[in-house]
């Protein structure tokens, strides 16, 4: 599975694309970005600094973010 599969699962968004936004698009609020963190966080065996976090916009963004520390 691709990690922009595996985002979508997540997010439990099957149809979601790269350049969705998460709060205008897909209606996330803080809790859901904050649940959402520790899902990427326990899925991809990473750490994800607040800082870091706060600027994921998109489904690209977060993607992105996963691909550049998988590396």
């Amino acid at each position: 599975m691709s990690i922009l599969e595996e985002v979508r699962k997540i997010l439990e968004q099957p149809e979601a694309k790269e350049t969705d936004r998460l709060e205008e698009d897909l209606g996330l609020d803080s809790l859901d970005r904050t649940e959402m963190v520790f899902a990427f966080e326990d899925k991809f065996q990473l750490t994800i600094p607040d800082k870091d976090a706060a600027a994921f916009k998109t489904v690209g963004d977060i993607v992105k973010y996963i691909e550049g520390k998988k590396k």
